[in-house]
């Protein structure tokens, strides 16, 4: 949040993964296991910009809009998975 306080909404949209990452120590600081981390951040700053222009009736950029589509497309995958995963329990479970 803080890396985003004080920019315009086409600002904070361009703040790029490497950026975040060297703001929080760079490579050398973080786990390469926790890198996911800095992903989830920026998908969720994305979702909610886009969110903000769908519930204020504003054009979404094209950039977005993509942005958006792969992030929801990431989603349906883990929550297919995850359902397979618990399916799969359930069984051994038997």
């Amino acid at each position: 949040t803080t890396m985003v306080k004080g920019k315009t909404l086409e600002e904070a949209m361009k703040i790029e993964k490497e950026e975040l990452i060297k703001k929080l120590g760079g490579r050398d600081k973080i786990p390469p296991i926790k890198y996911h981390c800095s992903i989830l951040a920026l998908d969720a700053l994305h979702e909610a910009i886009y969110n903000y222009y769908r519930q204020n009736n504003l054009p979404i950029p094209k950039r977005l809009e993509v942005e958006h589509e792969r992030i929801q497309k990431t989603l349906k995958n883990i929550e297919k998975r995850h359902e397979d995963f618990l399916k799969m329990e359930r069984e051994i479970l038997r």
